[in-house]
C-alpha cells in the first residue's frame, strides 16, 4: 500500500513558512491582513490542503490561524520527498543499467 502523499507547491511553500515561523507569535494575523480575495483564497487552500494530509493541526481566530501545529508528517514530508527522489533516481540509473548491458548483449561492437 502506498500512502505517500503529494502536496501541491503551494502548500510545500506553505508549510515551510509555517516551519520557519513557528516561534513568531503574530506572523500569520500580519500575513492574512490585507491579502487580496485572491491570495486569502489560496493561502487558506494551503491551509486546508495540508490540514487534510496530516500536515498540520490548525485552529483559527479571529479569521487567521491562531494555534498551528505541525504534525510528524509535516516535518519529515521533505525529508520523505528527497528519499522518495534518490530512490526514484536509483531506479532509473539501474534500468538503464539494464538496458545498456542489453544492448551489449543484442549488439556488441566490434573492434
Amino acid at each position: 500500500m502506498n500512502n505517500r502523499v503529494i502536496l501541491s507547491d503551494e502548500a510545500e511553500n506553505v508549510l515551510k513558512e509555517i516551519i520557519d515561523n513557528e516561534q513568531a507569535s503574530n506572523y500569520w494575523e500580519s500575513r492574512f491582513n490585507n491579502l487580496s480575495s485572491r491570495d486569502d483564497a489560496i493561502l487558506r487552500g494551503c491551509f486546508k490542503e495540508l490540514r487534510e494530509s496530516g500536515m498540520i493541526s490548525v485552529s483559527w481566530a479571529d479569521n487567521h490561524p491562531y494555534i498551528i501545529q505541525v504534525l510528524k508528517d509535516g516535518y519529515l514530508y521533505g525529508e520523505k520527498k528527497e528519499q522518495e527522489r534518490c530512490l526514484s533516481m536509483s531506479q532509473f540509473e539501474d534500468e538503464v543499467n539494464e538496458l545498456s548491458v542489453d544492448m551489449k548483449k543484442t549488439n556488441p561492437m566490434r573492434i
